[in-house]
């Protein structure tokens, strides 16, 4: 189950399932960034968007429905919940979160050219 929390009118999820977004918003926070929560977003917790597993064998219709919601006013959560990379030889992995990788969404996320060159 999910740790929604309320910071001012927005809600944040603090136990995602995908861990290295919450590793990411710690590092952030212990780096004194006020906004340092902004990667666990989510738009629409009365629907319970963060307890669904879009993989699951038997989702129904109003879920996929729900996570659509989601996902259209939140490409943040996209990223964190629903996306996945294919690794060659393993399957699909979830997306890591980094400092530049979440400095390259937040950039795409508003519109904001950017190029990430990484070692």
């Amino acid at each position: 189950m999910s740790n929604i929390v309320k910071i001012g009118n927005r809600y944040y999820d603090l136990s995602p399932n995908n861990t290295s977004f919450l590793q990411t918003c710690q590092e952030l926070r212990a780096l004194g960034i006020k906004n340092w929560y902004w990667p666990l977003e989510i738009c629409y917790p009365q629907l319970g968007v963060q307890d669904i597993d879009p993989y699951k064998k038997d989702i129904t219709e109003e879920e996929i429905g729900k996570l659509i919601i989601e996902c259209k006013h939140n490409p943040i959560f996209f990223f964190r919940n629903v996306a996945r990379v294919p690794v060659r030889g393993i399957g699909n992995k979830q997306p890591i979160l980094h400092r530049a990788s979440a400095a390259l969404l937040w950039c795409m996320i508003n519109s904001i050219d950017v190029i990430l060159c990484q070692p």
